[in-house]
């Protein structure tokens, strides 16, 4: 697919993120894997940090990975899908 935001737009994704986010307390884990967009691509970075574990940095996801345009990515490496909440 060459533009995946005609079905299913950056947009959308961030506002599942964010109401996933509404219901974990600072702290709070959240996974995201195998999504068709980063989080760490979203305005909702402000409240999360990405945890970071050396067994895990460099695993893809088996789906294409876009830009918030909507264009594919080159690489589908997911850098970071496991996150804190730090802010309310």
């Amino acid at each position: 697919m060459e533009d995946i935001s005609e079905c299913y737009p950056f947009s959308r994704f961030e506002e599942q993120i964010e109401s996933f986010l509404g219901l974990l307390v600072p702290g709070g884990v959240l996974c995201v894997y195998n999504a068709n967009y980063r989080v760490v691509d979203s305005n909702l970075m402000s409240q999360l940090e990405v945890i970071r574990d050396p067994e895990l940095i460099h695993i893809t996801q088996p789906v294409q990975l876009f830009h918030p345009s909507g264009h594919p990515l080159t690489n589908n490496l997911a850098d970071g899908f496991l996150f804190r909440k730090v802010a309310g």
